[in-house]
């Protein structure tokens, strides 16, 4: 660590440091400001990752999400039932193959078909519901005021260039340019191991530094039915892709960023397919205040408040009186 007036050297041998002869005072300060200087940089830019082996409060929990960590819980309990339904629902839609081959000995639109079978079973399975919801829950998020968007189960298999819904390789992209809610927090988890070829990328240097995209007059309510309406807004110009962080976590592991990240998945440059879940919550109490992530480069996109249901009940979040009327436009 870096402290006011200490000159710190290279070496990592004392004695070497401790012989050294002592620089003049004007290069202590000079020592001392580039020493401040490179832990701020290194802040700003490399450590934005967060371990946790516990949850925290819904407090400390949007304060980190918001500020840009990107949280790694591992050892949430409820974590294990939720990855054993996934892997329940995607044997099913597997019999008798390999589900990271499956890829290699079915045909295309076979496979595809299957895959997309399974996703919309999977988003009305109720004990991965409940799991995502106790998981969620063990995180840290309020469950009397955490609304959840749909429960997605996703494939990524070699090779593939374009995306569907839960299919394919997903161009970098905020999710608040499609949702319009900066109070948003994504939740993405492996249901199988990864590496860095497979698997989800995040952009921290795109953090504060505005990305042209097409979200202006983009219609969350016509993607996917409209022909003319991408299904999701995305980059639209060259990345600063210094700092990139390729998630690389065990199976069990739910890890949480602010929908205000940039991020894409990683085109599959493997043998095997990746499987993956992913979900997203706002809270009511912080769409009331405003506190959420800073909005640099959004289109000003109708909120999705549609897309969530509260945790537990099911009850559905939609445009509301006691909501801003930035939220409540019809």
């Amino acid at each position: 660590m870096c402290l006011p007036g200490v000159i710190v050297f290279p070496e990592n041998d004392l004695s070497v440091a401790w012989n050294r002869p002592r620089l003049p005072l004007a290069g202590q300060i000079l020592s001392t400001v580039t020493c401040y200087a490179w832990s701020v940089w290194r802040i700003a830019v490399t450590d934005w990752i967060e371990r946790r082996v516990k949850g925290m409060s819904p407090e400390a929990l949007s304060d980190a999400i918001f500020a840009g960590r990107i949280l790694y819980f591992e050892g949430l309990q409820p974590m294990q039932d939720l990855i054993a339904c996934a892997r329940r629902c995607i044997d099913a839609t597997f019999p008798g193959h390999d589900p990271v081959s499956a890829h290699t000995q079915l045909d295309q639109k076979s496979y595809e078909e299957r895959c997309a079978a399974m996703r919309k079973a999977f988003i009305t399975d109720r004990k991965a519901l409940r799991a995502l919801e106790a998981s969620l829950t063990a995180a840290g998020v309020d469950g009397h005021a955490t609304y959840r968007d749909r429960l997605v189960l996703r494939v990524s298999p070699p090779g593939a260039l374009g995306y569907r819904r839960g299919f394919g390789t997903v161009p970098p992209h905020r999710d608040s340019w499609g949702s319009g809610l900066m109070n948003q927090i994504n939740w993405w988890l492996p249901v199988y191991p990864i590496t860095k070829e497979r698997t989800l990328a995040i952009f921290p240097a795109h953090w504060k530094d505005p990305v042209k995209n097409d979200s202006r007059g983009w219609n969350w309510r016509e993607a996917g039915k409209n022909p003319g309406v991408a299904l999701l807004p995305t980059a639209q110009s060259d990345l600063d892709r210094s700092g990139e962080i390729r998630v690389v976590v065990e199976p069990g592991t739910l890890v949480a960023f602010s929908a205000a990240h940039l991020h894409a998945s990683v085109k599959n440059t493997t043998n095997a397919a990746r499987f993956s879940c992913e979900s997203r919550t706002v809270n009511i109490d912080e769409l009331r205040s405003g506190n959420g992530a800073p909005d640099i480069d959004g289109g000003g996109v109708q909120p999705a408040l549609e897309w969530f249901v509260r945790l537990g009940d099911g009850e559905a979040l939609t445009p509301r009186a006691d909501l801003p009327d930035t939220l409540s436009r019809p």
